[in-house]
């Protein structure tokens, strides 16, 4: 019996302790962010997601908060099983299909003055029972569900240049397809949704170029296009701000990667733009770029330009920086090439960030470098912001 005589009391501290209550963890707010991929990808790219998912952690929001993705592609499904949002996109790709033959007459009937988004705007007010019009309706309601747009770079995709090329007029020409008529159309439509209900929008590359050609500015391919890719076209440059050699090169794309060694240059180095930076100095991101396009003028009245591109004619002179003569470990960049690089880079004006409405617009890939130097406090700017704007709708 003497075995048991402690049995008790301590039942009843037992009892005691577990009726103490306890601190509930803060429950944390969710963001709802939609994701437009590129049509080859099945989920959304692991850099952009581990950008935002760590800014979440480290951002100043007033409560915590948590991302919840999804992912949609323009042109094929997603995996099994099929959701209410799969359901909504196979709708939204069966209405742009329908829309090609639309888009061809429109472009046919284009007036001067007119750009090919203001004749596809006004096309959907008038003829909302269309296709392109149930396709922009369908995006529309997506877009309700969600706090945050991202728009992703993309591998095939392009822009068609039916949008924003007056001498083009065939659908099939070269380095653009039908396919990139739809991808286009979906891009565009999404983002003036997401515009129209005021959700912030991040656009990297092809995002950001689609939010330019939205907002009324100007594209065109930043190299002198023969149907040729521009072969053993580099060119080498001293960095503005002192961190190192920069290397640039063309394939079918400007690039700023070490295409001989096969790593990423990190010497593109330069100055976080407000308002990330937010009065701080001292700042720096690297910009990475692999890009067709260029966002260049006429610069619309209602964006806000960040920056401009490294290679912009208004930037520091490449006569100043460039490095000539034979470079130890780098034996194809000769006068050769660097005169090929030359002929074939446009003399442009190049937008490289901006904010139109709620979309902030990069063309470089700020997810590239996730964890150098202050691309956090570009990631962690836009949470806040999207965190804040939740606060106030709730």
């Amino acid at each position: 019996m003497h075995k048991h005589r402690y049995y008790f009391p301590l039942l009843f501290l037992l009892c005691l302790f577990l009726s103490i209550p306890t601190p509930q963890a803060h429950a944390e707010k969710e963001i709802h962010a939609l994701v437009l991929t590129d049509r080859t990808a099945t989920r959304m790219e692991s850099k952009i997601y581990h950008c935002f998912v760590s800014a979440a952690l480290t951002a100043k929001t007033s409560e915590p908060v948590e991302f919840v993705f999804s992912a949609v592609n323009p042109a094929i499904p997603q995996a099994e099983p099929v959701r209410q949002l799969e359901q909504a996109m196979d709708a939204v790709r069966h209405n742009l299909a329908a829309s090609v033959d639309d888009i061809i007459d429109l472009r046919k009937r284009l007036k001067p003055a007119q750009s090919m988004v203001e004749a596809v705007e006004q096309y959907i007010q008038s003829h909302p029972e269309s296709s392109l019009g149930k396709a922009s309706q369908g995006l529309t309601k997506i877009m309700t569900g969600y706090d945050f747009l991202i728009v992703e770079p993309t591998y095939e995709t392009v822009i068609h240049p039916l949008f924003y090329n007056p001498e083009v007029k065939e659908v099939e020409m070269g380095y653009a397809s039908l396919q990139d008529v739809k991808d286009t159309l979906c891009g565009l439509l999404l983002i003036r949704a997401a515009l129209e209900q005021e959700v912030i929008v991040f656009g990297t590359c092809h995002g950001a170029q689609l939010g330019w050609l939205l907002a009324g500015g100007g594209l065109t391919r930043v190299s002198k296009y023969t149907g040729d890719e521009p072969m053993q076209a580099y060119y080498l440059r001293r960095n503005p701000h002192g961190y190192g050699t920069e290397i640039w090169w063309f394939n079918s794309m400007l690039n700023n990667d070490d295409p001989i060694h096969q790593h990423r240059n990190t010497n593109t180095v330069y100055p976080l733009p407000e308002p990330f930076a937010q009065g701080r100095e001292g700042l720096y991101i690297i910009k990475e770029v692999n890009h067709t396009l260029a966002m260049t003028p006429l610069i619309p009245a209602n964006a806000d330009v960040f920056s401009y591109h490294p290679l912009s004619v208004n930037q520091p002179s490449d006569a100043e920086l460039e490095i000539t003569g034979p470079i130890p470990g780098y034996p194809l960049i000769t006068e050769s090439s660097r005169k090929k690089f030359k002929d074939t880079l446009k003399k442009l004006t190049i937008v490289d960030a901006y904010k139109y409405k709620t979309l902030y617009g990069f063309q470089y890939h700020p997810q590239e470098a996730h964890d150098e130097l202050d691309i956090p406090v570009l990631f962690e700017y836009l949470v806040n912001l999207v965190a804040s704007r939740i606060s106030v709708e709730q």
